[in-house]
């Protein structure tokens, strides 16, 4: 993912070998994890990484979606979102499903609240990465 799409996200910039080790090893433990996402006229070319994925000792589910600037507002966030949301539910409906975001990203909000979440919280991002007081709302 390219570093325009990693500076809106909520825990920092950039994946590593260890981030997707843990994302392979969460999706075992919760049945559900970080789906990659390509066109079928370029099914080589990543465009994003959308998913749901346990969180807070497996008592929420975190909703994510990163896409390249290519792919944003043509609808694939939500159309993954919404898939992400709705997969996590059959799993599991007693876990709620919760989504960072930062402030200034309205494009990530709108995707949130087309998904169904409302802003639960607002106030300083307790992630290490982001030291802004009011950059996250917790959907």
């Amino acid at each position: 993912m390219d570093p325009f799409s990693l500076r809106k996200a909520p825990g920092g910039q950039g994946e590593s070998a260890a981030g997707i080790d843990r994302w392979r090893e969460g999706c075992a433990a919760d049945g559900l994890g970080a789906w990659l996402v390509s066109t079928a006229g370029e099914p080589d070319r990543i465009i994003g990484y959308p998913g749901c994925w346990g969180r807070a000792a497996g008592r929420l589910w975190n909703l994510g979606y990163r896409f390249a600037p290519s792919a944003q507002g043509r609808g694939f966030a939500t159309e993954a979102a919404a898939e992400a949301v709705a997969q996590a539910q059959r799993l599991d409906a007693a876990r709620p499903v919760v989504a960072l975001v930062l402030e200034h990203n309205t494009g990530s909000r709108a995707v949130a609240e087309r998904c169904g979440l409302s802003v639960r919280f607002r106030g300083p991002c307790r992630r290490r990465v982001n030291t802004d007081p009011v950059a996250t709302g917790e959907f």
